[in-house]
């Protein structure tokens, strides 16, 4: 989706924050949009970007298939399956992911204990 469409369709962020990706050229001009219970990635020129990641930050935004923030691990089960790899964050935090589209995306849910606390999706930038 192009920054344009965004804001088009969102409005302005509460707040934009500029961030580098070791992983990426440090050309690749990166920052994220931040709204209430949302937070969206942009890669490319100011003006010129497109959204590379969403991240669904609190309850009453759901993905595509259902699920949302607070959501139990056995919710995520039963919508997505079992995940291809899994992370300590520390503590009773925990990162599943999912790689639904034969690669080219990712899906991150994290959990904290039994229940989901951050849910984000989006392609390579």
């Amino acid at each position: 989706m192009a920054e344009a469409t965004v804001l088009k369709v969102l409005g302005q962020p509460t707040q934009i924050e500029p961030f580098q990706d070791p992983n990426l050229p440090a050309d690749i001009q990166l920052r994220r949009w931040l709204y209430p219970g949302l937070a969206l990635e942009l890669a490319g020129p100011k003006g010129a970007g497109y959204v590379s990641a969403i991240a669904i930050e609190s309850e009453g935004i759901a993905t595509a298939n259902g699920l949302q923030v607070r959501d139990s691990y056995a919710t995520v089960l039963m919508v997505y399956g079992h995940p291809q790899a899994r992370e300590s964050l520390g503590g009773d935090r925990t990162r599943l992911i999912f790689y639904p589209h034969r690669g080219d995306g990712w899906l991150q849910i994290d959990l904290e204990g039994d229940r989901v606390i951050r849910i984000e999706f989006g392609l390579p930038a």
